[in-house]
């Protein structure tokens, strides 16, 4: 498999997203959007984020998301573990895929291990292991197995925002298709961040400060998607664009969802988790969490994220 379009394919197959899935368009609207908000003043924090411990960090997440949610229990899986399909004969690519999947085991999703790195100040990511076969029928069939969540060394108050965030993703993954357009891919786990540090800190500091980074984060990624449309030399793939375009569609979504939620009175904020909820038990796919809610890319750029961002 080494065509970049076979291996979106692939990527698409595994989560269930919408094989159609294009990056965001840059019309006039959106490009006038993105200026005004690279202009907006937002206010500086000169804030010193505190260290904890890891195992603070790692109590911290799981006592407040269970208090929030009813969490999955998520496959897990180590290198070793596959070793013993080595030399196993099957008969189609369907069992092939069917012995992979039996190889993982369903484990508390805090039981996952965690790998602590130096890859960035705030960073976090799930690693799957998602095998190494040629046939899309393969991935079509395959089940996701979480092998490690890597995060940042030094943890601090906001690692656990970030640690939080990889957990939503483990139960966002199966069964397949909870999100349909790629675009959405990020908008519950950048939601969740928000409201666990709405409700740690009621300086709301952390919560703004994580703001900027999405602010600043969706900028980049703006330029990415806005270079592959009008200024592509042919380093950018439709694919590494649309990557692009789902992280910049997610903050803005998961931004517009939190207006919701941070306005809104008792009733709306268990109405909002009540949602969230669905979507991980699978009773509905993230696009009718967001439906409800009228959330949509046009809407997420009506320019209330200009006086939110700057409220007092």
């Amino acid at each position: 498999m080494e065509s970049i379009e076979d291996i979106k394919k692939a990527n698409m197959m595994l989560h269930g997203f919408d094989l159609e899935s294009k990056p965001l368009k840059i019309d006039t609207e959106f490009s006038e959007f993105a200026y005004l908000l690279s202009k907006v003043d937002l206010p500086q924090l000169e804030l010193k984020i505190k260290r904890i411990s890891k195992w603070k960090m790692k109590r911290d997440a799981q006592t407040y998301l269970g208090s929030k949610l009813n969490l999955r229990k998520v496959r897990h899986s180590t290198d070793k573990m596959y070793y013993k399909l080595g030399g196993m004969e099957v008969s189609s690519v369907v069992e092939l895929a069917q012995v992979y999947n039996s190889v993982s085991k369903y484990v508390n999703p805090f039981n996952i291990p965690i790998k602590y790195t130096n890859d960035g100040q705030f960073f976090g990511l799930v690693v799957f292991h998602e095998g190494i076969y040629d046939s899309l029928e393969f991935y079509m069939n395959m089940l996701l197995s979480i092998t490690r969540i890597e995060l940042f060394e030094e943890a601090n108050d906001l690692t656990t925002s970030c640690y939080l965030h990889e957990i939503m993703h483990t139960q966002l993954i199966e069964p397949k298709g909870k999100i349909k357009d790629y675009n959405n891919a990020e908008v519950l786990c950048m939601l969740m961040e928000f409201i666990y540090l709405l409700e740690k800190d009621s300086s709301e500091i952390l919560l703004r400060k994580t703001e900027r980074n999405k602010i600043n984060y969706f900028l980049f990624e703006f330029n990415n998607i806005f270079k592959f449309y009008y200024e592509n030399d042919g380093s950018i793939t439709e694919y590494e664009a649309l990557k692009s375009s789902k992280y910049a569609s997610s903050i803005l979504k998961a931004i517009k969802l939190f207006q919701i939620y941070y306005y809104g009175n008792t009733n709306i904020k268990k109405e909002v988790l009540s949602y969230i909820q669905k979507v991980i038990d699978g009773s509905i796919i993230l696009e009718d969490m967001l439906e409800h809610f009228d959330i949509t890319h046009k809407s997420s750029i009506d320019g209330s994220i200009y006086k939110y961002l700057l409220r007092k």
